[in-house]
């Protein structure tokens, strides 16, 4: 068998010979391994990201509500700037705080955290910075619970407080039943109808509240339509009842107690309707929230029969004849004070 020869390709070219008999595979294999044991001699360095520095600019350490904000980070290996290195943000209050991928921060709520920014798989790289959000710390109504009768009104100041570099803003007033009681612009609450409202001033997302209740506006006066204070027994008669209140206005929709001060004369029911039961005088009364009225009721006994006499009188042309009539009861008794017409 032919002898051969054979080289192998080191770093620095074919400076390997190797010469071998019929058997080329293992000149071939020994030259594989003289390569590979130069270059096994070169030690290989490799960059590995070691530091995170977190830029936060004067501005984005305080922002307000709403407001955004840019975070930089900056990924270093020994000093050296790694451009490529990815960073993952987070926020310790997501709910005052929220981070975006590219590191821009946006204020949610009143409040302070801590935003930080890690290297990617690397949990102990990593760099924080506290970012604060201002806004509005306070709002107050001057007057919490307050009681207004319909048609009047009630101005009601709220005082917004915020934190430094926030201008505060006007509050928003809100009325929770506008059928109760409105509210305009000004904090002017409005009494509608008896009920009870909640009366709102908000500023961002700060709110304090007052409770208005609204109530009927009482009595002052009540009277009894005179009208015929005389019954006969056995009528019965409608009687009407008008309150008022202390500007004379006429209120209506209100409870009214009737009662009498003599049953066996009349008797009153809850409507007002009079019954004459016997002949006598009673006091008629109607009382509405603590105010009362009253008129005093006659009763007579009714007219049963009229007696004329004479009761066939004759008389010739030219005459005259003078006629009486006696008035009665039921009982037989005479009712003198009955006028007669003739």
């Amino acid at each position: 068998m032919a002898n051969s020869n054979w080289r192998s390709r080191s770093r620095d070219g074919w400076s390997t010979l190797v010469r071998g008999r019929g058997r080329p595979w293992l000149a071939v294999a020994l030259a594989w391994l003289a390569t590979a044991s130069a270059c096994a001699t070169d030690p290989i360095e490799v960059a590995v990201p070691d530091r995170i520095d977190l830029t936060v600019p004067a501005s984005a350490s305080r922002i307000a509500v709403g407001q955004t904000a840019q975070l930089q980070a900056v990924v270093t290996a020994k000093g050296t700037t790694v451009p490529t290195a990815r960073v993952e943000w987070s926020s310790a209050a997501p709910t005052v705080v929220s981070v975006a991928t590219d590191g821009v921060v946006t204020g949610l709520q009143r409040g302070s955290t801590v935003v930080t920014a890690t290297l990617a798989g690397v949990p102990s790289v990593r760099a924080s910075a506290t970012i604060t959000i201002i806004g509005i710390a306070s709002v107050q109504v001057d007057n919490r619970a307050f009681t207004l009768e319909p048609g009047a009104s009630r101005l009601l100041r709220a005082t917004v407080t915020a934190d430094p570099g926030v201008a505060p803003p006007a509050a928003i007033w809100t009325s929770s039943a506008l059928t109760i009681a409105s509210v305009d612009a000004t904090g002017t609450v409005l009494a509608v109808a008896p009920g009870t409202a909640i009366i709102r001033a908000t500023a961002g997302p700060v709110m304090d509240s007052a409770v208005v209740t609204v109530v009927p506006t009482p009595v002052a006066v009540i009277g009894i339509d005179q009208g015929n204070t005389t019954l006969t027994t056995g009528d019965r008669r409608q009687f009407t009842a008008t309150l008022r209140s202390a500007s004379n206005a006429v209120l209506t929709g209100r409870p009214v107690a009737w009662s009498t001060g003599n049953s066996a004369v009349a008797t009153v029911s809850a409507s007002g309707v009079v019954t004459a039961v016997g002949p006598g005088t009673t006091a008629l009364a109607a009382e509405s929230e603590g105010k009362s009225a009253q008129v005093v009721l006659t009763v007579r006994n009714a007219v049963a029969s009229v007696t004329v006499s004479p009761d066939a009188p004759r008389l010739a042309v030219g005459q005259t004849q003078a006629m009486s009539a006696v008035v009665r009861d039921a009982s037989g008794g005479v009712l003198t004070d009955r006028p007669v017409t003739w």
